[in-house]
C-alpha cells in the first residue's frame, strides 16, 4: 500500500503484524524516516545485530568502485544495568553496487571493551569519535575509518582514546 502520510503506513504495517514483532519493525520504520540520508535509513534498515545487540552511530561512506560502507559501534547485550552494563566494539560492514551487505568486519582489536561509564571523567564519551571516510579515485575500494574506544584501562576505569584503520573493501 502506498501512502504519504508516514505516520498511518507505521500504523497499517503494525497493524499486519504480530504483537512481538510489530514494535521493533515500527521503531525500526521511524529511525528510517528520521535519518538524514537515504543510504543511512536502508542500513538502518538492513543491518541488524544479534538478539540483545545494539549497533549505534553510524557512519556512510562509498567507494570509488560504488561500494557503500557502514561503520559503527555494536554494542553487546547488557547486564541488566540501563546505561553501562555492556560492552561494545567498533567494525563495519559493506555493500558492492547493486549487492547485499556483507559479514560484518571488526575494526577495534576487541569486540568487548567495557563501557566507560564506570569512570566518572569519561562517563558519556560513548561514539563521540566515530566516523568513516572512502577514496574516491577511480576503482578504490579504500575507506578510512576512526573512533574511539577503551581498550587502554586505568585505575580510574576504562579510559577512551582515538584511533584509526584502513581497510579494503
Amino acid at each position: 500500500m502506498i501512502q504519504r502520510c508516514q505516520a498511518h503506513k507505521c500504523r497499517n504495517v503494525a497493524n499486519k503484524l504480530p504483537d512481538d514483532l510489530a514494535k521493533t519493525v515500527t521503531k525500526k520504520m521511524r529511525a528510517a524516516y528520521h535519518a538524514p540520508s537515504a543510504i543511512i535509513a536502508e542500513a538502518q534498515l538492513e543491518l541488524d545485530g544479534a538478539a540483545g545487540e545494539s549497533l549505534s552511530q553510524p557512519s556512510v561512506a562509498v567507494s570509488g568502485t560504488g561500494t557503500t560502507a557502514v561503520s559503527f559501534y555494536r554494542t553487546n547485550p547488557f547486564t541488566g544495568i540501563a546505561v553501562g552494563g555492556g560492552t561494545f566494539g567498533y567494525g563495519l560492514r559493506a555493500r558492492p553496487a547493486g549487492g547485499s551487505f556483507g559479514a560484518y568486519r571488526p575494526l577495534s582489536d576487541g569486540q568487548d571493551y567495557p563501557s566507560p561509564q564506570a569512570n566518572a571523567s569519561q562517563a558519556g564519551f560513548l561514539g563521540d569519535y566515530s566516523s568513516i571516510a572512502a577514496s574516491t579515485a577511480p576503482g578504490s575500494d579504500l575507506v578510512h575509518a576512526v573512533w574511539s574506544d577503551t581498550r587502554n584501562i586505568s585505575s580510574a576505569g576504562p579510559d577512551e582514546d582515538i584511533f584509526m584503520a584502513t581497510v579494503s573493501l
